[in-house]
């Protein structure tokens, strides 16, 4: 296929390499296709309590519209790269029509945390039921905790490392490591809205499914 020849020479042209790293947030949703031409394929599944990370999507989306503000062809960029996540063409992710439009109502209505919220349900359950139900999939997948990699650093640098069947030494170890910024995440159910609280179920029901 066209795509596995672009990843050939994209190893080739960068010393005969043996391995390709591509973070890309849509192949979440291309996961069987891409395990069906790499049945090898080791995906690595990073994930944050929905409550801090939609915090972070909304603050990224209010400086890329600020950044639109400034720069006039900052849309046509971004869609040049493919990126509809923030800024002035932001694109909701359409998983199944009642959380995408809810998702569309909470933005347009300025929510842009209660939208992120939605989207990171649905995103999540979709995860949830089409591939760690699914064991032809779910042992192809490692999952990586923010809140854990925070608490554990090393430990889950060395669980990814294993995964992969990477070979390192404590220098590695040690850089890695260096350059995390221990901020602990706070998780305070009681005070959660039930679309929060909601979000956060399907998070804890991932976060179990991880050995």
């Amino acid at each position: 296929s066209k795509l596995l020849d672009s990843y050939r020479k994209i190893l080739f042209v960068r010393g005969k390499k043996r391995r390709y790293l591509a973070k890309g947030n849509y192949n979440l949703f291309r996961l069987k296709y891409i395990l069906k031409l790499f049945p090898d394929a080791k995906i690595i599944l990073c994930i944050r309590n929905p409550i801090n990370q939609c915090a972070s999507l909304a603050r990224v989306h209010k400086e890329f519209m600020k950044l639109a503000e400034s720069d006039s062809k900052l849309e046509k960029k971004l869609t040049r790269l493919g990126h509809f996540e923030f800024g002035p063409n932001r694109k909701a992710i359409d998983i199944n029509s009642d959380g995408y439009n809810m998702t569309l109502s909470q933005w347009k209505s300025g929510e842009d945390y209660l939208g992120y919220i939605q989207q990171w349900e649905d995103t999540y359950s979709f995860v949830s039921e089409f591939y760690l139900h699914d064991p032809r999939v779910r042992n192809s997948i490692h999952i990586a905790d923010y809140g854990a990699f925070i608490a554990n650093t090393k430990t889950v640098i060395e669980q990814i490392v294993d995964f992969c069947e990477l070979s390192t030494d404590d220098a590695f170890f040690k850089n890695a490591i260096s350059q995390v910024q221990l901020k602990p995440e706070i998780i305070n159910t009681e005070q959660y809205s039930k679309p929060e609280l909601s979000a956060l179920r399907v998070y804890e029901s991932i976060i179990k499914s991880s050995p």
